[in-house]
């Protein structure tokens, strides 16, 4: 009875010290992450207040290698965390143990302060590398375009894109590197990388065209999937859909909480049953070397 009653309180308790302080640090699983509250995205709101949905998405992605590919485990080394926030999914996915290193690279000064604050008070900066930059189609540097009211709403727009409000936010110039770059900084070959977790706002779809070799034949590629920020964007469901058929032959729904895999061909299907408006939902695209 006291837990239904703590959690109930926690979003009044989440509404209290995002009022009057800054941070705030929450204990889930043996990790000890440190939160933004001040200007913060519904993301941390649920990570504080819904503790237990942090780690649906690590332990589902763990689960299947486990399961389906356990060689995976002994024949490859690193895991990518591209658009890393504030760390919580390198340092979850660091608890399977399931490689010897994991990278996270984050863009945002602020956000990235706290990817190497969580990693340190966790311990785990031996295993886990930090990178301050993003991944794109070219090396150099690009335009943040920072939400002050979101703490992790941050976007890199592409030239094609075109969504006016974003246009007016605060700007910052961060680096940008492709991700063949990215392996060669940290001086990592593809048959090393065993997994990529990859959530930039919709520019997915830039990373993968720009990599579509490498990741045809490399490692598993977990992401977000929201039909909203992939067309603000600027891609079609139809470009989405066709370039990930390229690449990758089928898919698992992480949300589903199943291990029934779907056939890249539905993509298309799945934009529309999720509409432009709808949730945002995690996919892990599995390359045809691996057999569901």
């Amino acid at each position: 009875m006291i837990k239904q009653i703590s959690l109930k309180l926690q979003p009044l308790i989440w509404f209290f010290k995002s009022t009057y302080y800054e941070e705030v640090i929450v204990f889930i699983d043996n990790i000890k992450l440190i939160l933004p509250t001040k200007q913060s995205s519904q993301k941390f709101k649920t990570i504080y207040c819904e503790r237990e949905l942090h780690t649906a998405k690590t332990v589902f992605v763990a689960t299947w290698i486990k399961s389906f590919a356990p060689h995976l485990i002994y024949s490859k080394t690193t895991m990518l965390d591209i658009g890393s926030g504030i760390g919580e999914t390198s340092i979850a996915m660091n608890q399977q143990h399931l490689f010897d290193e994991y990278i996270a690279i984050e863009p945002d000064p602020t956000l990235f302060k706290y990817v190497q604050e969580n990693i340190q008070q966790n311990g785990l900066t031996k295993t886990i590398k930090c990178i301050q930059s993003t991944v794109g189609t070219y090396d150099g540097y690009t335009t943040l375009y920072k939400n002050i009211k979101e703490a992790t709403d941050n976007r890199i727009m592409l030239p094609f894109s075109d969504v006016m409000a974003i246009q007016s936010w605060p700007m910052e110039s961060v680096k940008q590197m492709t991700l063949e770059s990215l392996l060669s900084q940290c001086n990592k070959s593809v048959d090393k990388i065993g997994l990529i977790f990859i959530d930039i706002f919709g520019r997915e779809l830039s990373v993968f065209s720009q990599a579509q070799s490498l990741l045809r034949h490399g490692p598993i590629v977990c992401t977000s999937f929201s039909p909203k920020l992939i067309q603000e964007a600027g891609f079609s469901a139809q470009e989405y859909a066709m370039l990930a058929q390229s690449i990758w032959p089928f898919f698992y729904i992480i949300q589903e909480k199943n291990y029934v895999p779907h056939s890249s061909i539905s993509l298309y299907d799945l934009f529309e049953h999720l509409g432009y408006d709808g949730e945002s939902i995690d996919l892990l695209f599995i390359p045809a070397h691996f057999c569901p």
